[in-house]
């Protein structure tokens, strides 16, 4: 079925980037390639896994027979899409395939395509079976979540950059304070007055 075959996609990429981050070597020296193909990867992946539960069923059949209620109460409903678990699954799967790893901001942005192909999708422009985001409110609260997402991936870059900048900027503080100790005293004075500071 489609699921099956979804998921046997949605494997073969992650085991494909097993292959590929077994050579540090390689996505070290293409660091910033190696970013964007996992962001892409991770977009692909979070598109392939959400649409994939729209094959399963939307609601339970009907128990004609009554067979189930001997395990769950009567007042439980037997059909409906109050017995669907899909949607409590496919968003939260969702959420951790784009939330998996801290991508830059630009890279980020790759996730607002994959939300925008599956707003589409649910929309009913492609087909009208879609049913796990059924209305505009659902949809528009797929859409800010995406978005939050992108302010978050924005501010943690921000933020990791200026403590790049705080850091060099401490670096070359102490660089500077040590040429100047090196021309006002010789190197082996300076030395012994860092190894032995109480000594007279």
């Amino acid at each position: 079925s489609m699921f099956v075959i979804s998921r046997a996609v949605a494997f073969g990429i992650v085991f494909a980037w097993r292959v590929i981050v077994s050579c540090t070597s390689c996505v070290v020296a293409h660091a910033r390639c190696s970013e964007w193909l996992a962001a892409i990867s991770c977009c692909i992946l979070s598109v392939i896994l959400f649409l994939s539960y729209e094959v399963m069923p939307e609601q339970f059949t009907a128990d004609t027979k009554h067979e189930i209620d001997e395990i769950i109460p009567i007042d439980f409903p037997i059909s409906g899409v109050s017995r669907n678990i899909t949607r409590l699954v496919s968003f939260p799967v969702y959420m951790m395939c784009i939330t998996a790893f801290p991508f830059r901001f630009f890279p980020c942005c790759i996730f607002l395509l994959g939300c925008l192909l599956i707003i589409i999708a649910e929309s009913g422009v492609i087909a009208d079976k879609f049913y796990l985001l059924p209305t505009y409110g659902d949809l528009w609260y797929f859409l800010m979540f995406n978005i939050l997402r992108q302010f978050y991936s924005y501010q943690e870059e921000k933020l990791l950059r200026q403590q790049y900048a705080n850091g060099r900027a401490v670096e070359c503080v102490m660089q500077r304070v040590q040429s100047i100790l090196d021309t006002m005293m010789p190197a082996q004075v300076v030395k012994e007055i860092a190894e032995h500071p109480d000594s007279p």
